[in-house]
């Protein structure tokens, strides 16, 4: 499970929400491919383009973005790319338009900006 430098990460959780993280920084969560959860939320250190590294987490089942400040609905077409996905917090992320939930359209259970949403079919499209 891994090269051996990122072992016993899988699963671990990341360093205490508000830590500061960076596009750059993503890009090394990024290479840890059976990562399952992911909690980045109140951190303030990144965009849309660091969303381009965590859409690699083909694993990913949940993660949580609440109050992030630079993700915009661009950042929400990397998500749309993790297949697995059942979980999204995006609360208050006042980036995030209706429009750019339509690239989230898979996950099971949604927490949008102002409000909880869960799609009429309860399973994936």
């Amino acid at each position: 499970m891994g090269d051996g430098r990122t072992a016993g990460w899988d699963r671990s959780p990341l360093p205490p929400t508000g830590h500061p993280s960076t596009n750059a920084g993503l890009g090394h969560v990024g290479m840890l491919s059976n990562l399952m959860s992911l909690n980045l939320s109140f951190c303030r250190g990144f965009t849309d383009g660091g969303l381009g590294h965590v859409g690699k987490l083909s694993n990913l089942t949940s993660l949580a973005l609440r109050e992030i400040d630079g993700i915009t609905d661009a950042g929400l077409e990397h998500v749309g790319k993790l297949s697995n996905l059942t979980s999204l917090d995006l609360s208050r992320c006042d980036g995030i338009t209706d429009g750019g939930l339509g690239h989230v359209g898979m996950v099971t259970y949604l927490t949008g900006p102002g409000r909880s949403l869960v799609p009429e079919s309860g399973t994936r499209t």
